[in-house]
């Protein structure tokens, strides 16, 4: 995400998502309720060895916004 949307994101369809891994399970659940304190639904992927295809969705999100100017953007998961 930008910076300008880093603490209560507003963004159509509500709020977007905080992807977060690592291996200690306290400390993902005090990021996870930072993230929620900040606007955001944090979703774990894993472990921490999972965290270079976190880095992967960043580059994304930086070839989109460089690409097309949207700068005001952010992923969010859909689950049915």
């Amino acid at each position: 995400m930008g910076n300008a949307h880093f603490y209560k994101p507003d963004f159509p369809g509500g709020p977007p998502s905080m992807f977060m891994c690592g291996d200690d399970a306290k400390a993902k659940e005090q990021v996870a309720r930072i993230c929620e304190a900040f606007g955001w639904i944090p979703v774990d992927v894993g472990g921490i060895g999972l965290a270079h295809y976190l880095e992967a969705t960043a580059v994304v999100w930086i070839i989109t916004a460089f690409a097309g100017g949207h700068w005001n953007q952010a992923f969010k998961l859909s689950r049915k």
